[in-house]
Formats: structure tokens, sequence, C-alpha cells
């Protein structure tokens, strides 16, 4: 892991249509990259990003004593299109800059994403598709989408679709009770949406059963709450 280090990269798209009907005119898909892709193609790992989550948040699954060993694996981190680092309202130009940025979908993400799999990576066979949150949402669709080509998926603390309770959630704790000041009320429940990170510890609490899956070639039929696994 010492010589290893993350490469920060972009993928220029072209135009990509989106599930509303609409195009993402000069989508771009920044993505971090460690390791090296082998000769089979198969030992590509994706690590989509979390719902305000940068794509570095995504780093400490990566190394140390993970199975997500660099030395043995080629790891991609996707950023999500909107969340200022892919195409977003931010970075985008012309028409579609700021409020004129379409609306996307995870499927469109995963649409990009196998884009750059097959372009840059020789549409590898991948051995794990892994998210947690909106991340996790993704590395479903991924294994709905391409049950051929993944061998495995882990989605961690998401689920299936998004519920209308889980925006309540989210836009809830922006307007916290006047009356009360902001520090009641959804702030103290712990409701104040924030930019989440991943610890390492947390990390590998998380990913040491897949060593054994990895070893045994399983498509990780595991579940512990709050994980969901691959249901295919």
């Amino acid at each position: 892991m010492a010589s290893k280090q993350w490469l920060v990269e972009d993928y220029e798209a072209g135009d990509l249509p989106l599930t509303s009907g609409e195009t993402l005119h000069s989508a771009r898909l920044r993505y971090h990259r460690i390791g090296e892709l082998n000769a089979p193609k198969d030992n590509l790992i994706m690590l989509p990003t979390y719902y305000g989550g940068a794509a570095a948040g995504n780093h400490p699954w990566v190394g140390g004593n993970s199975p997500l060993d660099p030395d043995r694996y080629c790891i991609v981190i996707p950023a999500l299109l909107g969340a200022g680092e892919s195409s977003s309202p931010s970075n985008t130009a012309g028409a579609q800059r700021g409020p004129g940025f379409p609306a996307v979908s995870l499927n469109d993400n995963v649409m990009l994403q196998k884009r750059l799999v097959e372009d840059i990576f020789g549409d590898a066979r991948i051995a794990l598709v892994m998210g947690w949150s909106m991340g996790g949402m993704q590395a479903l669709q991924w294994g709905c989408l391409f049950p051929t080509q993944v061998r495995a998926v882990l989605a961690t603390c998401c689920t299936a679709r998004c519920y209308p309770h889980n925006r309540v959630f989210l836009e809830g704790g922006v307007h916290p009770n006047a009356d009360s000041g902001p520090s009641a009320g959804f702030m103290r429940a712990g409701l104040i949406p924030r930019r989440f990170s991943v610890t390492s510890s947390g990390a590998n609490r998380v990913l040491a059963p897949l060593k054994s899956c990895f070893d045994s070639g399983s498509r990780i039929i595991w579940a512990r709450t709050p994980m969901i696994c691959s249901p295919y």
C-alpha cells in the first residue's frame, strides 16, 4: 500500500441520455483509482460515493487490514453526478449550469459508470461493487442491470429505493423549530444533515467478513444490520 497512490482522473463521456428523457451534455465523471487492472481483467472493484460525500470519503475502505487490497485489486471510486466533483450545477457550462442542470437518477449514474468501465477498463469483469448509503443503492443498481458482469455486491446501510420518509429526514433538519433555536429539535436529535465520512476503524469492522467471501468465491450472501446484500 505504501508504494501506491490514489490517482484522480476525469472521464469525458460526451452526451449522456438520462432516464428523464433529457440529455446531460458533455458529461464528466470524476473518479479516484488505485491499483492495477490484471491481464484477465477480473479484479476491478467499484466503490460509488454516498449522499453528501466526496470520492476521498471512501478512501478509508481501502488498504491497511482491509480485504480491499490495492496490491490485489484495481479499485475505482466514481463520484456522484451533481455532488460537485463530477458534472454538477456548479461546474457545468452553458444552459445546464445552475438551475438548468437536469435531474439525474441512480440509474443515470450507473450507466455513466458503465461507460467508464467499458472505455477505460476494457469492459472488465467487476469483482465487487460496494457502497454505503446512496453508494449502496448504486451497488444494488449495478447488480440488477449487469448481473453477469458483477461478481459480488455489498450494499451497506441503504434501501433498494429511496422512500419519501428519507426526504423528510434530510430536509427536516434544514428547518429546525424556529421557536426552539438551532440547538433544539432536529439538531438535538442529531438529524441535521452533515458531511459524513467513513473512518478506517469502522471500515475494517464492516469489511472483516469479506476476505473469506472472496477466498471462497461466493457472491457475498451476507447480511447484518444495517447491511443489505445483493438479492440475486
